[in-house]
């Protein structure tokens, strides 16, 4: 059972997927996750549909952490280490990939829209 106040324990509490905390000794971080007042915004891996493809695919999605609403923001993108401030997404494996974040009209996370891959 995590402990209150730690990473691992808000992502139980906040039904985040297994995995999105790494704990390594006293070291927390989320791994796939970047926060921008209010929208949390996490992957979750789901494997292929053809079992043979031993391939994993990831969602992006954003969660309103005062409400706790999820929103599928991108399908089928590849996630790494990813950061935010609400506008510019950053998306950074062996590369560094720069997104625009889109919102509906009613101020929710909808897309990505690619600026500039391996910056």
């Amino acid at each position: 059972e995590p402990k209150e106040g730690t990473l691992a324990y808000e992502v139980q509490r906040l039904g985040l997927p297994e995995g999105s905390v790494v704990e390594n000794g006293q070291e927390s971080w989320y791994a796939y996750l970047a926060f921008a007042d209010p929208w949390l915004f996490y992957a979750k891996e789901f494997p292929d549909e053809n079992p043979a493809i031993a391939v994993n695919h990831s969602q992006l999605w954003a969660m309103d952490v005062e409400t706790e609403e999820q929103y599928l923001v991108q399908d089928d993108i590849a996630l790494y280490q990813v950061v935010t401030d609400g506008n510019w997404f950053y998306n950074c494996g062996g590369n560094t990939d720069c997104y625009q974040l889109e919102y509906s009209d009613d101020g929710i996370p909808c897309g990505l829209t690619l600026i500039e891959e391996r910056i």
